[in-house]
């Protein structure tokens, strides 16, 4: 009896800290994920759940392979940024047109 209420213990804690969602696998990744889950001796969830936490984690080999986010800017913070007036955008916007 004390160990069933200690696995429903356990279980109701899993079930706090996890997510139910259904995702759209093509077949053949799913085969093999199935296949890579019984060798490992593991589910599907818990394989699927380790790639997703290695991926995020993952840093670029390569620091410059990042770009840097840009935003454009319109208006009057576009001519005091960049130093283009609207009238010299507008004309180069619709050069070779």
């Amino acid at each position: 009896m004390h160990n069933l209420l200690r696995l429903d213990f356990f279980k109701a804690i899993s079930m706090a800290l996890t997510m139910k969602t259904t995702l759209m696998i093509e077949d053949t990744i799913l085969k093999k994920a199935k296949e890579q889950a019984a060798a490992r001796d593991t589910t599907v969830s818990e394989l699927v759940n380790q790639s997703l936490r290695s991926y995020l984690h993952a840093s670029p080999a390569n620091a410059s392979e990042v770009r840097a986010f840009s935003m454009p800017v319109f208006g009057e913070a576009a001519r005091v940024t960049t130093g283009v007036s609207p009238a010299q955008m507008a004309e180069l916007r619709d050069d070779g047109r």
